[in-house]
């Protein structure tokens, strides 16, 4: 697909290359434009089947993409910079072309980044769905929409018409979610496993049945796991090693707590409750000075949360 082959070129070429912030951001704004009109010169047969207004809602819509893509890796303000230009390019798309699937789904994604307006996001995955009642994206986004105010039965229907459209792992492991949110935990534990058939590789499905094994089900050799395996297929989550330390030292297995939590910290030496949780360990194997290090430190990054604490 072209939008890929611009995306990813620009993304290679361009995002890493600058270091002044804004600069950066109007670079890739630029070069991504600039891509996408080079690559529309010659058109596809995707193209040249496409009248002209459609094309040049498809133009803007790319372009669009380039930029939210771009923002995910840029960060910070930059994003926001970028984000802010995508949306302007997609009210322009949509002038266009106002049913344009991707488009309104990019539409209704940025109200969310920039204004966390849900409401306003789910007219755009409306809108989609009045021409395209069967399109993955705006189910599954919806379901996110009802998840975010906490409409579980309203998010759940939504991801089994998500799931129905495309029987994929997101949709899986999100319906496993909102029924672990409603703690209805069996029918939570049967999509997690469902979505890791999909992908065996799904660290967050792994992730939610280890807390429910260990938080709900009380299971903790289970929850170590799963959260192990989760930590297996994702080790740049810090919840991840502080959660399996804990399980792991209220399992009494306090070497493996203090193990799994120094390779965490690790990763992420300014993330305090790895250090509390090493504290504990610390001082159920009796090193009562190495515990007084950890507890010393996880007061010093986060003084509101721990500096009132007593060792």
């Amino acid at each position: 697909m072209l939008a890929n082959k611009i995306a990813t070129t620009v993304l290679i070429l361009f995002v890493f290359q600058f270091t002044n912030g804004q600069q950066r951001a109007r670079t890739i704004e630029k070069e991504a434009w600039k891509f996408v009109i080079d690559g529309l010169s010659s058109p596809s047969d995707e193209y040249r089947k496409a009248d002209s207004t459609g094309r040049v809602a498809r133009v803007y819509t790319h372009y669009s993409k380039i930029l939210i893509d771009s923002s995910r890796v840029v960060g910070g303000v930059d994003a926001r910079d970028l984000l802010i230009a995508a949306r302007k390019n997609l009210d322009t798309a949509l002038i266009y072309e106002k049913d344009l699937r991707t488009a309104n789904v990019l539409a209704g994604n940025i109200c969310i980044m920039l204004d966390s307006d849900y409401i306003r996001a789910a007219t755009y995955y409306n809108r989609n769905l009045a021409k395209n009642p069967h399109y993955f994206d705006s189910h599954f986004n919806l379901g996110i929409v009802s998840e975010h105010f906490k409409k579980y039965d309203e998010a759940i229907g939504y991801y089994l018409k998500a799931y129905s459209d495309d029987s994929s792992n997101a949709a899986a492991g999100a319906i496993g979610e909102c029924y672990n949110y409603e703690d209805s935990l069996d029918q939570a534990l049967y999509w997690l496993r469902i979505a890791i058939r999909i992908n065996n590789a799904n660290d967050d499905a792994y992730y939610t049945m280890g807390l429910i094994y260990g938080k709900k089900k009380g299971n903790l050799p289970e929850a170590i796991n799963y959260i192990k395996n989760a930590l297996l297929f994702n080790p740049y989550k810090k919840i991840y090693y502080e959660d399996l330390g804990v399980a792991y030292g209220m399992n009494g297995e306090y070497q493996n707590s203090v193990d799994v939590t120094l390779r965490g910290i690790m990763y992420f030496p300014d993330y305090a409750p790895l250090f509390q949780a090493l504290h504990l360990s610390y001082k159920n194997l009796h090193k009562t000075k190495k515990a007084q290090a950890a507890f010393n430190k996880a007061k010093e990054l986060d003084p509101e949360k721990y500096g009132s604490t007593e060792y």
